[in-house]
């Protein structure tokens, strides 16, 4: 049977055939810890000859990028080498970054176009996580490695190292008994990045000429993403304007300009250009074309540098207390969305003198949003406009969960709604920020359609029921509660709406029938129906046992109607009322 080993070597050398040019020569250096079994492996699995070279794990170390050097120059000397690999180095040594340093200094010197295939394990993948969980320890072989990599650790160490990413093969897991768990699922459920399941990274990089190193600087607290269009310059003022008053200047300002006409392109870069230059400086203008409303978002967070990063789009104002009130929050809730309190405010487009792109407010503060999310409730509906909310970064850039692309309403719902399983929110009851509200003219409720917006609902509702979610505190007694309220009147929807639909089954109907004459209502209103006989009015019940459906049907429908049943009605909502309190 082969093993992992010998699967992971196998990759390189499919990834390395495929780049042959069908000319024959060249030898593959292979760089790593490597055992006589693994020579072998790359003997028997690489199409070309192979020079190896032994690195000990302590390799790119400070002190000893010289020796690692000389190592290398020593191996390449006289050698037409077509590729170098790098072969589960990087998890173990002291100096990655060193390293590859090493490495692409000695490929500029021999050829910058040698093809360089690096494979690293991944410690950060579901199977890990959940054997580890259940203290399986056994079927988790870690080696000693002294650095973990999960996809985006690893690209950075690239990247920050004069390397290009060009290809990927990587090796993925097998599905075993544990992946198959609920609490697999649910760790695998917490990140979109398809490095859950990858066994092996197995990446080949190009030389990046020109390349300088960047010193690592500190990002800002918030990133503000701000989508526009470029048709509300004013708006856009005002948001910079708005911007310009905080208390915390710990942020940056990505506007993201969606499709967006030359003409008012050249207005968006205006006001940008018109504003003071402290926060000129602060601001990153990214033009992109394509794609519906999710786009201009993930391009956003995707770029942010700052811990948290929120949504601002250009007709919304924010109170000079806005990011200090995220600030103050992430003090007690790192980690978690942060959240403030939005009001509403209507808004018209008005002419004067000045401008005809005035907008004017023709309504005082609407507290529609509350101070507290409340998770049931926002599975029903969104409850959070954008601008009250601050996101962990990482979530994004780190654990890959991004904006539906396939939405184009409802995308902000879905977002929240995925990350606030896994992440809680941290609430402030400050309001900071007005939600403008357009009476007239072009929002996202106008320009789509009722119907697409009940679609895109239902799908949201679907992604969201499919998913393993971690439920807040304080929530189990609100179910159960509510699943005896409906379990309570479920029957009464029953009766009343299949009975009238005469959608019933036959012996359905007649199970119905059972149940009302043997009920407590029916029973503790015998006294009535036997006056009501005094008086001519008999209540005459047929053998339901023997009816036929017609029968059973007319049956059903009178005794709903009969005064026994609506009178008592009153005795059923208290027995349901005092059932769910004692429930909830």
């Amino acid at each position: 049977m082969t093993n992992k080993t010998e699967l992971v070597i196998q990759r390189v050398g499919q990834l390395l055939a495929a780049k042959a040019t069908g000319e024959s020569g060249g030898s593959v250096l292979v760089v790593g810890c490597l055992d006589p079994h693994q020579v072998q492996l790359f003997e028997s699995h690489l199409s070309s000859p192979i020079l190896t070279l032994i690195v000990a794990r302590n390799a790119g170390e400070q002190g000893t990028e010289g020796g690692l050097e000389a190592q290398l120059i020593e191996r390449m000397r006289d050698q037409d080498i077509q590729a170098i690999v790098i072969h589960e180095v990087l998890e173990h040594c002291d100096g990655p970054e060193g390293f590859l340093r090493c490495i692409r200094k000695v490929m500029e010197e021999f050829n910058p176009n040698i093809s360089l295939v690096v494979t690293v394990k991944n410690y950060v993948r579901s199977e890990v996580a959940t054997n580890l969980l259940f203290g399986r320890v056994d079927q988790v072989q870690l080696d000693v490695s002294r650095n973990v990599y999960d996809e985006g650790k690893l690209m950075d160490l690239f990247q920050s190292s004069g390397f290009e990413f060009a290809e990927a093969m990587d090796l993925l897991d097998d599905e075993t008994e544990a992946s198959k768990t609920s609490v697999a699922r649910l760790i695998e459920g917490m990140s979109s990045a398809k490095s859950w399941n990858t066994y092996c990274f197995i990446r080949e990089l190009h030389y990046q000429p020109n390349f300088t190193r960047q010193p690592e600087s500190e990002g800002p607290f918030l990133t503000v993403v701000t989508r526009t269009i470029g048709n509300r310059p004013q708006e856009l003022k005002e948001v910079l304007l708005c911007l310009s008053t905080q208390t915390s200047q710990d942020f940056e300002v990505i506007i993201v300009g969606h499709n967006v006409k030359r003409t008012d392109e050249q207005n968006v870069l205006d006001v940008i250009e018109h504003s003071p230059t402290w926060i000129r400086n602060k601001i990153r203008y990214i033009p992109i074309f394509g794609g519906g409303r999710s786009r201009p978002l993930n391009v956003g967070f995707a770029a942010a540098r700052g811990s948290y990063v929120s949504i601002l789009d250009d007709d919304d104002i924010v109170l000079a207390n806005w990011v200090k009130t995220f600030q103050d929050l992430s003090e007690t809730g790192f980690g978690k969305i942060l959240k403030s309190v939005s009001v509403r405010q209507e808004y018209e487009r008005m002419e004067t003198s000045y401008s005809s792109l005035t907008s004017a407010a023709v309504s005082g503060f609407i507290r529609d949003y509350p101070a507290e999310v409340d998770f049931l409730q926002m599975l029903h509906h969104n409850q959070c406009p954008g601008l009250c909310l601050a996101f962990p970064t990482a979530v994004y850039q780190k654990l890959g969960y991004h904006f539906d692309e396939s939405l184009n309403t409802t995308e902000d719902w879905d977002f929240i709604l995925r990350v606030y399983s896994i992440c809680g929110i941290e609430s402030s009851p400050e309001v900071t920020n007005i939600y403008r509200w357009w009476r007239k003219g072009s929002s996202s409720a106008t320009i789509h359609q009722q119907n697409e917006w009940e679609k895109n609902y239902d799908y949201v509702l679907s992604k969201i029921d499919d998913a393993h979610l971690i439920l807040p505190p304080g929530n189990i007694k609100r179910i159960v509660f509510l699943i005896n309220y409906y379990n309570a009147n479920s029957r009464e929807a029953y009766r009343s709406e299949l009975v009238q639909e005469f959608s019933m089954a036959t012996e359905e109907k007649r199970v119905l029938v059972r149940e009302i004459l043997r009920s407590k209502s029916w029973r503790v209103t015998a006294p009535v129906r036997v006056l009501q006989g005094f008086l001519g009015k008999k209540t005459v019940i047929p053998d339901y046992e023997t009816a036929s459906d017609e029968q059973l049907t007319i049956l059903v429908e009178n005794l709903l109607n009969t005064k026994s049943w609506r009178y008592t009605r009153w005795l059923r909502d208290f027995r349901r009322r005092r059932n769910a309190k004692k429930v909830g």
